[in-house]
């Protein structure tokens, strides 16, 4: 063995270590797209993306006088609310299914994310009509402190677990 062989080997080894290094902390910063919600980031303040609107912290924070009104409202949107969810589950798995089928067609997977964006919104500004017409009539103490209250998240179940939505309907 030359002088030289014990450095180059020493320079691969080097070399390999720093690519899976590289790869590890990759990894973990860029896990890629995924369709799972972000995780929970109370300390900023703010709502997650991703997380539901707490409404029965948001009608028990309502004067005492506009909570059964309020709850009627709600009721009233029920359906069509149900409704909205689960174009908003189909439209999940139809992205889903667009970017794991072979072959891969990215106008395919393009289009159904469009389609998931679109479901969201229709079903965000539904729900945001509903909070807007049941805060209209109250004075900006009572409106901010409803607002809050909704943002907040639903407090866990005793046992620790988040509740998790139903699982989805067959499709097929």
């Amino acid at each position: 063995m030359n002088r030289a062989a014990p450095w180059i080997i020493a320079l691969l080894v080097s070399i390999l270590t720093n690519g899976v290094l590289i790869g590890f902390v990759l990894h973990k910063v860029s896990d890629g797209p995924t369709l799972r919600p972000p995780p929970h980031h109370q300390a900023q303040g703010r709502q997650p993306r991703g997380d539901r609107f707490n409404y029965r912290a948001f009608l028990e924070a309502l004067p005492e006088g506009q909570r059964a009104a309020a709850r009627e409202r709600l009721e009233e949107e029920r359906s069509r609310t149900r409704d909205l969810f689960e174009q908003v589950r189909d439209a999940q798995m139809e992205a889903r299914d667009a970017i794991l089928a072979e072959p891969y067609d990215a106008d395919a997977v393009q289009s159904a994310f469009g389609a998931l964006r679109n479901a969201r919104m229709d079903m965000e500004a539904s729900l945001e009509a509903v909070i807007l017409d049941i805060v209209a009539d109250l004075d900006a103490e009572s409106r901010a402190a409803a607002i809050e209250a909704g943002r907040r998240p639903s407090p866990r179940p005793r046992d620790g677990r988040r509740r998790r939505p139903p699982p989805p309907r067959d499709r097929h």
